[in-house]
């Protein structure tokens, strides 16, 4: 479209912080439109005169002179009258547990300021959600705490489109899954007894019902989808789907006799998040599958009165963030980790399997110093047909950023060039064309203190009459006035789309005119040359840095050719940054079956049908498996659960630069 009266124009957010950066821009450029409750993260925390008990019943029944209209979905309301019998028993104890904080999320209104709750620690602001009703059917788990001697583990998948009538996952003709959670988009529909919808529920009841039935599973998948929007419906319509393939991998009947008879909990995501891979859609949905995820194995502990360990596979993720501990979704695991401990015992174990991501060789991300005498020169590719928002996340160390200095200009010269200092917190530069925002750079501050300015764009095509972003390469310059040289980092958020979905987002990329070199694994000129700030280090997943023992990253290899033992990193496998070991994966497993043969074959969507499908994605499911197996051994008393993770067989990796793609050991394919 024509860009004719274009201008920047310069304002200050006066909401609380945590609603500056992504939730900003959705206010900026009229997402507002698409919903008027955000999804709200929070730990309830002690305050001063007011202790957790107190202050998790405040949360759940506020007082009537609370003005603002607050939501707490019946499963994760479920899970937090929980949470509060715990504590209240655990404060009667002789010798109480101390229990820091409780998480939990609720939906608050989107142009509404957070008040000033000292019991509320906010974690992350998630997307916007519609105020309209939604068909939904919802049963909730009533839980305890559960304490013996450990039962069999639970394998749990958190994924799309997970075909869970396909015999794989059966026991003879029962099937395995204990519950099922079809996340819908989430919808408000204030004033009813349930007012927020959060897709179906499925029990175990209910799927053998549908595998007992004379119906094929494509009807049975039709009748259960047909009142929902097509993106639903076509998951199943499709020869293969990423989730089913992934639990294949993880949990199958036919290659163990042991994984083959576990029990299955399952988390399907919306399409539409899933397809939007910036994360900014995606993560408040996992981050609540995994809530329920710890809350259903609680309760299958309690129900057998033994503790179940917990395997969640979450073969999905995003790039950006501060890629440290406090990223939302790796401080959102510790604490769902911590939870489980609570509720099922301090010895009942639990592992989050994540996939440390594909972006090693997709140009996102790039970290140098600018000097008073050589400014930061970067050229962001924004590519045409990209009908998602495009970002750019830029961060310096606190207490330098105030001596930085950006100038940004687009592909299209007729629009005017940005030159303005750093952006303090909340403050923000608005591109218009006309009545219409098509960019902003807005600055916020990371949950660790960091200052970080977010380059926005619409998309540069759209479906309807809205407004674009030019295609093209936009030149980020930053300077500096400080005498030392200040060092500024850049990620290119996740843009891509994912297979099996239509084509939504087109993936961005850094370019300097430092150029490129040839790389001898890629065979190709992509290297980075001398002076070219773009590196493949920190490529990784955005919560590689949870803390917790309990989460395990998985990178990809394939075998070398002519020496099927030694494990080579796959070239789209992420890379850690060095000096962060804590970001390191913890395994690699084998996600291609050749340099040519790529991807491992699994199940499709209908049994019997099979795909192949590659990616770190298809190497975290195979460390499930493993895990999963283990445990045999465990519960037989060969090994320990404290041993379990060093029990797995494969091969020592020992460089530093193949343990940032490999991990410490490369998981041998069986």
């Amino acid at each position: 479209m024509p860009h004719t009266v274009a201008h920047w124009s310069s304002g200050q957010e006066t909401v609380a912080p945590v609603y500056t950066g992504y939730p900003a821009w959705d206010r900026l450029s009229g997402a507002s439109g698409q919903g008027t409750y955000v999804m709200l993260f929070v730990e309830i925390v002690a305050a001063a005169g007011m202790s957790l008990v107190e202050a998790i019943e405040t949360t759940l029944f506020p007082p009537v002179d609370f003005q603002i209209d607050n939501f707490i979905g019946d499963l994760e309301r479920a899970s937090l009258r929980t949470d509060l019998d715990f504590v209240r028993e655990d404060a009667h104890q002789t010798q109480p547990t101390s229990i820091p904080s409780v998480p939990t999320y609720l939906f608050w209104p989107a142009d509404a300021d957070l008040p000033d709750l000292p019991y509320w620690r906010v974690l992350h602001v998630g997307e916007r959600v519609h105020s309209s009703p939604a068909a939904s059917r919802m049963e909730g788990f009533s839980v305890s705490s559960v304490r013996g001697t450990l039962g069999d583990p639970i394998i749990a998948v958190i994924d799309d489109a997970i075909a869970y009538l396909n015999r794989s996952f059966t026991k003879g003709t029962e099937t395995r899954f204990k519950a099922l959670w079809l996340q819908s988009k989430f919808e408000i529909e204030p004033g009813t007894n349930h007012p927020v919808k959060i897709g179906d529920f499925l029990s175990q009841a209910d799927i053998q019902r549908d595998l007992d039935s004379e119906r094929s599973e494509h009807q049975s998948y039709q009748n259960q989808y047909e009142d929902w929007p097509l993106d639903y419906q076509r998951g199943m319509k499709l020869r293969s789907s990423h989730g089913t393939h992934v639990l294949d991998m993880a949990a199958n009947s036919e290659d163990s006799a042991y994984v083959g008879q576990l029990d299955l909990l399952g988390v399907q995501l919306p399409p539409t998040a899933v397809g939007d891979t910036s994360g900014r859609r995606i993560d408040g949905y996992i981050a609540a599958g995994i809530a329920w995820s710890v809350t259903a194995a609680v309760t299958l502990g309690m129900d057998a009165t033994t503790p179940r360990p917990l395997l969640i596979n979450l073969s999905l993720g995003s790039l950006g963030g501060p890629g440290d501990e406090t990223a939302f979704l790796a401080a959102w695991m510790d604490l769902q980790i911590a939870r489980f401990h609570r509720l099922a015992g301090s010895m009942t174990p639990i592992h989050i399997v994540g996939a440390y991501g594909n972006s090693r060789d997709g140009q996102l991300v790039a970290e140098t110093k600018a000097a008073m005498d050589a400014p930061i020169d970067l050229t962001w590719r924004v590519l045409p047909d990209d009908r998602s928002d495009s970002f750019l996340e830029m961060r310096a160390p606190s207490g330098s950023a105030a001596s930085l200095t950006l100038r940004l200009s687009a592909p299209d010269p007729s629009l005017p060039d940005l030159h303005a200092d750093w952006p303090g917190v909340g403050e923000y530069h608005v591109l218009t064309t006309g009545p219409d925002v098509i960019g902003a750079v807005i600055g916020s501050i990371d949950p660790n203190g960091t200052p970080m300015a977010m380059i926005a764009l619409a998309p540069t095509k759209r479906m309807d009459d809205g407004p674009t972003a030019p295609s093209g390469g936009w030149k980020v310059r930053v300077t500096t006035s400080a005498p030392d040289p200040i060092g500024v980092s850049f990620k290119v958020r996740r843009d891509d789309t994912p297979g099996q979905h239509p084509l939504y987002g087109r993936q961005s990329y850094l370019d300097s005119a430092a150029g490129w070199t040839y790389d001898q694994e890629y065979g190709t000129v992509s290297q980075p040359a001398a002076g070219n700030p773009i590196t493949r280090q920190g490529t990784n997943v955005a919560f590689a840095g949870a803390q917790s023992d309990g989460v395990i990253l998985v990178g990809a290899y394939r075998a070398k050719t002519g020496n099927p033992d030694q494990p080579i990193p796959v070239p789209y496998s992420s890379e850690g940054k060095a000096g962060r070991p804590d970001t390191d994966p913890d395994f690699s497993a084998l996600s291609d079956d050749g340099a040519i043969l790529v991807g491992r074959r699994a199940a499709g969507v209908l049994t019997g049908s099979t795909t192949r499908l590659s990616g770190t994605s298809v190497a975290a499911p195979l460390v499930t498996r493993a895990l999963a197996a283990g445990y045999e051994k465990v519960l037989s008393g060969d090994i320990a659960p404290e041993d379990l993770l060093d029990s797995l067989e494969g091969v020592a990796i020992a460089q530093a630069e193949d343990v940032r793609r490999l991990g410490k050991r490369a998981l041998s394919d069986t």
